[in-house]
């Protein structure tokens, strides 16, 4: 029975921290989400409801924006990150807007700029 124990005792580490990164993927994804989107809601002064937040954020820019107008409308939303990806077309960011802790909870939009920095299209993708 001793030539097992570590093998029952890995076994059960491997187990128990399996269900703790399962809990954290699942259930306070979705915990953590409903209290950020009525956080951020309540301060924003619109219904606590993701479509809204949504239709929050597409309505705070619009085409023929400047690059630095449509930062400082979303950053009123919340936090962003701008990564800039190489385009022939235009100019392209992708622009996370950081709502909560949960990496996966943040909303992640690309938006596509003429080469004279006029704002063309956006698009959000990877919502929670």
């Amino acid at each position: 029975m001793n030539k097992f124990k570590p093998i029952l005792l890995f076994l059960a580490t491997m187990i128990t921290g399996g269900l703790i990164l399962f809990s954290y993927l699942t259930f306070y994804r979705e915990y953590e989400f409903r209290n950020c989107v009525a956080q951020l809601a309540k301060e924003l002064n619109i219904n606590p409801d993701y479509s809204e937040l949504v239709k929050h954020i597409s309505d705070s820019i619009y085409p023929g924006m400047g690059k630095e107008e449509v930062h400082s409308a979303l950053r009123e939303t919340a936090e962003i990150t701008v990564t800039k990806i190489d385009s022939a077309t235009g100019i392209l960011e992708r622009i996370t807007i950081k709502i909560c802790r949960h990496p996966l909870n943040n909303f992640d939009l690309y938006a596509y700029y003429t080469f004279g920095n006029k704002l063309k299209e956006v698009r959000i993708e990877n919502s929670p």
